[in-house]
């Protein structure tokens, strides 16, 4: 089992409920969160941004909005493209922890919107939407993938959504 690097909670809204979320983010910068709503217990895990992967969801996050370097860091581009980050250990783990928050943003204005088809939703983008180009579509992405890996019966789920094609494909929720 990796170690882990930060281990804290804090409160969020998810489905118009405001609960107390448990974050663990560990050696790999893979997170876990942990809430109850309504007394089940929900369990979200995000690796998409662990080890390589931390690249592109960087970039994505630097390219989204005006970050505070003193707190994220910073992230510069090359004359051929290539992308380097100028950031310590602390700010690493803080731009995971905003990621998670940008992630319980979007469950929760999914839910608002689709409320008892939810997890039809997120089954639906998960599959269609296997390319990001923003943050935005990464952290709808991370959210619909979390909210269906959480319910195993999602996985064989096969659901032809055509009121929810012809809506708006990600919520704006930065």
């Amino acid at each position: 089992m990796d170690a882990i690097l930060r281990a804290t909670s804090f409160n969020a809204t998810v489905l118009g409920v405001v609960v107390e979320v448990k974050l663990t983010i560990w050696a790999t910068y893979a997170a876990s969160f942990d809430f109850t709503m309504h007394g089940s217990p929900y369990t979200f895990v995000i690796t998409k941004w662990s080890g390589r992967g931390f690249a592109a969801f960087g970039t994505l996050c630097f390219n989204a909005s005006a970050r505070d370097p003193h707190q994220f860091g910073t992230s510069s581009e090359a004359a051929d493209g290539t992308v380097s980050f100028s950031m310590d250990k602390t700010q690493k783990l803080n731009m995971v922890e905003q990621g998670v928050k940008d992630i319980l943003t979007c469950i929760d204005k999914i839910g608002c919107h689709y409320q008892r088809s939810v997890l039809d939703y997120a089954v639906w983008y998960h599959e269609k939407h296997l390319e990001v180009e923003t943050y935005e579509q990464y952290i709808t992405w991370a959210a619909c993938c979390a909210m269906a890996a959480a319910q195993p019966a999602a996985c064989s789920i096969i659901q032809t959504m055509p009121d929810i094609a012809r809506q708006v494909q990600v919520l704006a929720f930065l």
